[in-house]
């Protein structure tokens, strides 16, 4: 699955948080837009972000590892193998993480103190939560069954 996959996946759950963020404020007076509403924008742009930045650890995770490896191969003729390429793709992962972290977490800070002035009002609504519902049960068990094979014919394979 690419990271593009991955993203549309992710987005409405997102979306989902942010209605959560919204109704919990509108439950204590306060009212947000969330086009207006700075921590919005940062998580939209965190999901896209960490997305793009996880295609990075494996040769399968984005397309263009592919291509690239195929270029190196045919072009260069150097061969890197999946593991290889993994031991590369976690530092580069670590290090872009971090720098998406502190540039976001500048950029578009949480609403933290607005939390804490409530009292009697926690963040987490987990009281509240919905249920999943059958076929939202069914993607989350089969997804993992779908991807595990592709990836690890992909790795012993070389």
């Amino acid at each position: 699955m690419s990271n593009t996959a991955t993203a549309a996946m992710m987005f409405p759950i997102a979306l989902g948080l942010l209605a959560a963020v919204k109704e919990m404020m509108a439950a204590n007076g306060k009212e947000i837009d969330l086009h207006d509403y700075k921590y919005a924008t940062g998580l939209m742009l965190a999901t896209a972000y960490a997305c793009s930045i996880g295609g990075v650890l494996t040769p399968i995770g984005t397309p263009p590892n592919i291509i690239m490896l195929g270029f190196l191969d045919q072009m260069a003729n150097i061969h890197i193998s999946f593991f290889e390429w993994m031991t590369w793709g976690v530092i580069a992962m670590v290090a872009y993480f971090i720098i998406a972290y502190v540039v976001l977490i500048r950029m578009f800070p949480p609403d933290v103190e607005a939390h804490r002035r409530r009292r009697g009002v926690h963040p987490c609504t987990c009281r509240r939560a919905r249920r999943l519902d059958a076929r939202q049960k069914e993607h989350a068990l089969l997804l993992p069954r779908r991807r595990l094979p592709l990836g690890c014919s992909r790795a012993f394979s070389r």
